[in-house]
């Protein structure tokens, strides 16, 4: 299995994923619908991200997405979001 990687980085890659995906993850922990538990499951998938550089790459150079890539993991949890808001 691929090391992990480390935490506070994957923190802020989730961050900018859900802002270049038009993600509402403030408005989903206000609506109950995203809880402590869950973001931290965004993170730890997001540490298992078999391409965590490609992902650094293109948020540094696109500011917004119509959706996550194909390979990264949280892909159906960022859709589920915006669907739900």
């Amino acid at each position: 299995m691929k090391p992990m990687g480390e935490p506070r980085k994957h923190y802020w890659q989730v961050l900018k994923m859900a802002n270049a995906t038009g993600t509402p993850l403030q408005a989903a922990f206000e609506d109950g619908d995203l809880g402590s538990a869950d973001f931290a499951d965004l993170i730890t998938k997001c540490q298992r991200c078999p391409q965590p550089e490609k992902c650094s790459v293109i948020l540094d150079r696109v500011r917004k997405l119509p959706d996550t890539p194909d390979f990264c993991p949280n892909r159906e949890t960022y859709a589920r979001l915006r669907r739900q808001a």
